[in-house]
């Protein structure tokens, strides 16, 4: 069979930048290594369950995961009906940040309060 496809940034701060309208439904996050930025770009995406184990994968020592994006993008991280809780993929919504030209939501691992999912706030949350 064939050979898996890994991406490995390396040292330094690096973005995985998506182009066109792709699902990341079922996207093998564990083949992402030091990779601290998500650009969703153009067009309409959907990264569908990331939890704290996925990003873990991707970050390693760096612990933090950007994803940038707007209106037209979607992530799962399994919300309960009416809560800020997303007990099935480990996360817990903990602040909101604002910079010059983006405002984020923070989630924070459950697990490993040091891990933590940065979500662009104009993209939709499931």
């Amino acid at each position: 069979s064939g050979h898996e496809t890994q991406v490995d940034g390396g040292v330094g701060t690096d973005t995985l930048k998506l182009a066109g309208s792709i699902d990341l439904e079922t996207a093998d996050f564990s083949r992402l290594k030091n990779i601290e930025r998500i650009d969703l770009g153009s067009g309409d995406h959907h990264v569908v369950s990331l939890n704290a184990q996925d990003v873990l994968d991707m970050t390693g020592n760096d612990k933090t995961l950007m994803i940038l994006g707007d209106a037209a993008d979607r992530v799962s991280l399994g919300k309960t009906a009416g809560g800020q809780e997303f007990a099935e993929s480990g996360w817990q919504h903990t602040e909101t940040i604002g910079g010059v030209s983006h405002t984020f939501d923070i989630y924070t691992s459950t697990l490993d309060t040091n891990l933590r999912l940065l979500v662009e706030n104009k993209i939709v949350i499931e």
